[in-house]
């Protein structure tokens, strides 16, 4: 499995700490450099066990067209199937979203977003009217559903309503309609496909346990990710992610042990629980030596 990320960065403190740590989880950093601005941070205030952010994009907001049509970019969209952008990448350039998602349909891959923000449905809506008819897959929490939903008139604050209701909204992809994967934090997880709704529970995690909420959604995001990678059906992609989230709340910031709980293939097999579904995933790529490209466009910052 392959995993890119492309974005735009400084050389400075920040930016060598972006690609550093990211390359040393196998991530392929396909990163442009500018003197323009610093490499994006956030500044992060936790209260309690819950998390504010103060995001400053920075060289995040910088990323150029040319960038997105270099050799590296390119053969990295032609060789993917799963294609990743947060909602911040609106801020940039509609343009540049839209032109990965027509380069994911290309070749057969599905092309997901996040809403990322309250902030993003408030005041870049019109660049995300455009895109969404292009999302085969979209992520939100239960804060940002129904801020879309308060956006879009839908007149409801359930999350699984937002969620049908999102998944109603023009499609134009290749995957028979689109799917809507809605967290709400410890409450079950709710989706939308193309072939029907439910929910997944949220497996209970004791409140002494937690240490902060920092880096929960995108962690569920890319445990769903890995599911997917590997041709998982939904339900089990959101058993993944979810237990990504609920391993790192339980470290301190973006932080997470260096290998899953240690347990077996064999009993994996036999006995799959969902917090083991991610250990296993990672002893199946290294069994069969899978190879899957996932590509990753986003804004970047650095906690």
């Amino acid at each position: 499995m392959c995993i890119r990320d492309s974005g735009c960065i400084s050389d400075d403190k920040y930016g060598a700490i972006l690609a550093t740590e990211a390359e040393k989880e196998g991530v392929v950093m396909n990163l442009e450099k500018t003197d323009k601005a610093p490499t994006g941070s956030c500044g992060v205030c936790i209260t309690g066990k819950d998390r504010s952010l103060i995001a400053n994009l920075a060289a995040a907001n910088l990323i150029s067209a040319e960038h997105l049509k270099s050799k590296a970019v390119l053969d990295a969209l032609a060789a993917s199937k799963l294609f990743y952008l947060t909602g911040f990448t609106l801020t940039i350039n509609v343009d540049y979203v839209i032109e990965i998602a027509k380069a994911a349909h290309a070749v057969g891959g599905k092309f997901m977003m996040n809403l990322s923000a309250p902030f993003i449905i408030q005041f870049f809506g019109e660049q995300l009217s455009k895109v969404l008819p292009y999302v085969d897959v979209i992520f939100s929490n239960d804060d940002e559903a129904r801020e879309f939903s308060k956006a879009k008139n839908f007149e409801t604050e359930d999350t699984l309503e937002i969620a049908k209701k999102t998944a109603a909204i023009e499609y134009n992809g290749p995957h028979g309609g689109r799917t809507v994967v809605f967290t709400q934090g410890h409450l079950p997880t709710v989706f939308v496909t193309p072939s029907g709704n439910g929910e997944v529970a949220v497996k209970p995690i004791a409140a002494e346990k937690i240490i902060d909420t920092n880096g929960a959604g995108d962690s569920f995001v890319g445990g769903f990710l890995a599911g997917a990678a590997l041709g998982h059906p939904i339900e089990k992609c959101i058993e993944a992610g979810n237990y990504a989230a609920g391993v790192i709340i339980q470290h301190d910031g973006c932080t997470f042990p260096a290998t899953p709980e240690s347990v077996s293939y064999t009993h994996l097999r036999a006995h799959e629980t969902p917090e083991h579904l991610v250990c296993r995933l990672l002893l199946e790529k290294k069994k069969k030596n899978i190879h899957l490209e996932v590509t990753i466009i986003s804004t970047r910052q650095t906690n």
